[in-house]
């Protein structure tokens, strides 16, 4: 199906100045089969991809595969979505440059977090900062996801050896995503904040307050919450809950 954003701000973010424009890119991730006349195809694996979810064999980054964009020498945004049924990413810099994270799913971090990896499950969003100014003109770095188990993500997969899968479109599989050269030499003062965002007390975990662990499971083909399929007229008393 077809996926997009949209985005949202307020006072607080626009004081940051953080890169827009041009220097703002939007990257929705999907994965999708084509057939011989190249057109789209989906649950052609029949019972498999029923099973394991919908993976594409081919890696589409804003509707293009393999996309080559060009960037100056300065610090870009980067809003990434994972448009794709079932896949998830694993995502890093080729030459393993930590990833800036500066927002997820609910707005901004606190403050900007460096990782090594940043892993997008189905419509989760990342938004991450990068700064290419310590690039020559000329050099290039791919966005990639690092192989992992699929049984990480896919239990059945795990207990069935991946059957059905190449190894090129399972869940897990090492991909290259798009890649990012360095065009032009472009002078930029820009810093990014130590704070991005401040949150009020109502935001502060309170350690005190009871935890509830619902384990999921998988049982005949049925997923389980805490032992239980989900029942639409009915609540258990352990998943009824006080205000507040």
């Amino acid at each position: 199906g077809l996926a997009g954003m949209l985005l949202v701000s307020d006072d607080e973010e626009r004081a940051l100045g953080l890169p827009g424009g041009d220097h703002e890119l939007v990257c929705v991730l999907q994965d999708r089969r084509f057939d011989a006349q190249n057109q789209l195809t989906y649950l052609s694996a029949g019972m498999m991809d029923q099973m394991h979810g919908f993976v594409g064999d081919r890696l589409l980054v804003n509707g293009r595969i393999a996309p080559v964009v060009d960037v100056a020498s300065r610090g870009y945004r980067l809003r990434l979505l994972n448009g794709s049924s079932s896949r998830v990413y694993k995502l890093e810099w080729s030459d393993g440059t930590p990833l800036t994270i500066i927002g997820s799913q609910g707005g901004l971090l606190e403050r900007p977090r460096p990782q090594r990896y940043l892993t997008l499950a189905p419509a989760q969003r990342a938004d991450v900062f990068v700064d290419f100014s310590g690039r020559a003109v000329g050099a290039s770095v791919e966005l990639r996801s690092a192989a992992f188990p699929a049984s990480d993500v896919d239990r059945t997969a795990g207990a069935m050896g991946g059957m059905g899968r190449g190894s090129g479109s399972a869940n897990g599989a090492a991909l290259s995503l798009m890649t990012f050269r360095v065009a032009r030499q472009e002078a930029s003062s820009y810093r990014l904040p130590p704070r991005l965002a401040t949150y009020g007390s109502s935001w502060a975990q309170n350690d005190a307050a009871p935890v509830r662990r619902i384990p999921i499971s998988i049982a005949a083909g049925q997923w389980l919450l805490d032992g239980r399929t989900f029942d639409m007229m009915n609540a258990a008393p352990e998943e009824e809950v006080r205000a507040g």
